[in-house]
């Protein structure tokens, strides 16, 4: 899922949670048609789901107000905006949960936008990075600012649903994520809705980014969860 080559920034456990996916094919099947962004809609002008929460993420006991709408998240603290997204993204999900175990709680972003890379390229990359793509963001809210934990290059298996929790009870959190396998369908003219692939997999923070595990099946996740519960 989050990486361009076998893992999402790190070597990890590439086994397939193939049971899982069977088992919840049908139910994910139904939330796809109702609730998620379709594939392709960044370039069909549509939006996704209106998500609102509130939380207090920098611990100075006043609760900020997370808005996602018309695809851009805006965060407030009474009453002034305090970040918004910018303007060439395109924002479709967001989560508030602690994803790297560190005991706070982050801004967990699915995004589209242009570009694989930041500012920053990779020696190895050559040409124009211009390629709409798909990207996990983490962000964490200190002293006042949003700032960067960690942000995706482009990921090769784009993310329809995000949430976040300790899936096997083993104290730390993971990532149980939706996602469309590189390959099965063209992410420009896939029909809104009906992406011809999806399969779950889970994540794990691992040192500085997320390395994939595999966790038994039937893990009932929610798609759209804000608050990662």
């Amino acid at each position: 899922m989050l990486d361009n080559s076998s893992s999402w920034i790190g070597a990890g456990n590439k086994k397939l949670v193939t049971a899982a996916a069977i088992t919840l094919g049908a139910l994910l099947l139904v939330w796809l048609s109702l609730t998620v962004i379709p594939v392709g809609a960044e370039k069909r002008g549509l939006e996704c789901p209106e998500q609102v929460r509130q939380a207090d993420l920098d611990q100075d006991d006043r609760l900020e107000t997370y808005l996602l709408k018309g695809l851009r998240l805006t965060v407030t603290e009474d009453g002034r905006v305090i970040w918004q997204s910018p303007a060439d993204w395109r924002v479709a999900q967001f989560v508030l949960a602690d994803s790297n175990n560190d005991g706070l709680v982050d801004l967990n972003m699915v995004v589209w936008k242009r570009g694989s890379f930041g500012a920053y390229r990779p020696f190895w990359f050559k040409g124009e990075d211009r390629a709409y793509c798909n990207h996990l963001y983490v962000f964490d809210l200190s002293r006042g600012q949003i700032k960067p934990v960690w942000m995706s290059s482009g990921l090769e298996a784009p993310i329809i649903s995000l949430n976040i929790r300790d899936v096997d009870g083993d104290g730390s959190n993971e990532l149980a994520v939706v996602e469309q396998p590189p390959g099965t369908a063209d992410k420009d003219t896939a029909p809104a809705g009906k992406p011809a692939c999806i399969r779950l997999t889970y994540w794990r923070w691992d040192v500085w980014g997320f390395t994939r595990v595999a966790l038994p099946a039937g893990e009932p996740i929610k798609a759209r969860e804000g608050d990662g519960g």
